[in-house]
């Protein structure tokens, strides 16, 4: 018996020396979008107010931003269901147009999340892609890609009824004066 589990714990660690060497440049990224009737600047401003995330991104417990939302700043993120790992850090900036943030992953990956806006004449297209580098990239690939999609669209659709909701409460606010 304990040569058996000798060989076993043998052929399993090729395996997932082979996993490694092998899946060290894999790569998955998932982009969805969805089109908003509010401006890139009221998306925005929503975006970079990263407390506040956990009011409408679901799975997102806590947030932590080290000062104001810019590349290098640290973003320390609580998702539900994760236990807490190394912080984000903002990768790309760019006002009413993009946002990118960076955190290892497992086993030696990188995973990136790039929110980008693309406004039109009466309202902004908001993208939200997940892109992974590394062993987890296969994973995410086989297992996963779907579970991205259903996530990526219940972001979405979160952000866009926060927006609606607070456009609204502005609207009532206004009319109350």
């Amino acid at each position: 018996m304990l040569k058996k589990m000798a060989v076993l714990s043998l052929i399993v660690g090729a395996a997932f020396a082979a996993l490694m060497l092998t899946s060290r440049n894999a790569d998955f990224a998932r982009e969805d979008f969805l089109q908003m009737e509010h401006s890139a600047a009221t998306v925005w401003n929503v975006l970079i107010d990263a407390q506040n995330w956990p009011l409408w991104w679901p799975g997102m417990e806590r947030v932590i931003l080290d000062g104001e939302m810019k590349e290098g700043a640290r973003l320390d993120l609580y998702l539900s269901g994760i236990p807490g790992g190394e912080p984000a850090r903002v990768t790309m900036v760019s006002p009413h147009e993009e946002l990118i943030w960076e955190r290892d992953g497992i086993l030696g990956s990188l995973t990136r999340t790039r929110l980008r806006l693309t406004e039109a004449q009466d309202s902004t297209t908001v993208a939200i892609q997940s892109h992974i580098v590394g062993p987890q990239a296969v994973l995410a690939r086989y297992a996963r890609r779907d579970d991205f999609a259903r996530y990526h669209e219940i972001v979405l659709r979160s952000l866009n009824l926060h927006l609606e909701r607070s456009v609204a409460r502005e609207r009532e606010s206004v009319n109350a004066r």
